[in-house]
C-alpha cells in the first residue's frame, strides 16, 4: 500500500512481533512511534501516538492487537485497553489501518472482523492462530498409555489387602501413578475408603 502523510503508524513491539518486523510493514508512513522508544528524553507511549492523531488521520497499527499492552499482571486488562484505545483513536475522527490483513475501520464490517480478531488473540495469547493454522493436524493431548507390566503391577499392588491404606499402595506400586489414575483403569480398591 503508498502511504501518505496523513498515515501514521504506532508499533508496539512484543516477544513474538518484533519491532523490525512490525517497521518493515509501516515503513513508508509520515511518522512512526515506537512503543518505549526515547524521543526528547521521554518514552514516546500509546498516548503520545494517539495525541497526535487529526481528524482524517489514519492510525496504521501492523496487527490491531498492538494497540493493547501484553498482560504482565493480573490487574491489567488488554481487552479493555484494547477498547480504549480503538474509542480514544475514533474520537479525534482517525480511522485505524491494519497492514498485516489490509483491513480499514472505516468499514464496518472490517472494523469489526479487525477487533474479533484482535480479541480473539488477545484472550488466548496467540494460541489460537497455530491451532487455526494445524487445523485437523492439531490431534491435542495424546491419550495415556500404559505399559501391559505397569498395569499388571499397579492391579496386583492396588488390589492387595496388605496395605491398609490406598495411600500405603500406591507408594509401593508404578512410579507417577495418581489415586485418579487407579481409580479410572482399576476401579475402588476395595479398602472400604472413598
Amino acid at each position: 500500500m503508498q502511504f501518505t502523510k496523513r498515515h501514521r503508524a504506532y508499533i508496539r513491539p512484543l516477544p513474538r512481533l518484533t519491532e523490525s518486523g512490525q517497521r518493515k510493514l509501516v515503513d513508508g508512513c509520515a511518522q512512526i512511534y515506537v512503543e518505549g522508544e526515547r524521543e526528547g528524553g521521554k518514552a514516546v507511549t500509546l498516548a503520545d501516538f494517539i495525541g497526535s492523531l487529526r481528524k482524517r488521520d489514519i492510525a496504521v497499527v501492523a496487527w490491531l492487537h498492538v494497540l493493547a499492552p501484553p498482560r504482565k499482571a493480573t490487574n491489567i486488562r488488554p481487552r479493555d485497553e484494547l477498547w480504549k484505545a480503538i474509542r480514544a483513536i475514533e474520537g479525534r475522527g482517525a480511522t485505524i489501518f491494519e497492514v498485516h490483513t489490509g483491513r480499514h475501520s472505516a468499514t464496518l464490517s472490517e472494523r469489526d472482523g479487525m477487533i474479533q480478531d484482535a480479541i480473539e488473540h488477545i484472550t488466548s495469547a496467540g494460541r489460537a492462530a497455530a491451532s487455526q493454522k494445524n487445523g485437523a493436524k492439531s490431534l491435542g493431548r495424546r491419550p495415556d498409555e500404559i505399559d501391559p507390566d505397569e498395569l499388571k503391577l499397579a492391579r496386583a499392588v492396588w488390589h492387595d489387602v496388605r496395605f491398609v491404606t490406598d495411600e500405603q499402595a500406591r507408594a509401593a506400586g508404578p512410579k507417577g501413578w495418581s489415586e485418579y489414575r487407579y481409580r479410572k483403569h482399576l476401579g475402588p480398591s476395595g479398602r472400604g475408603q472413598s
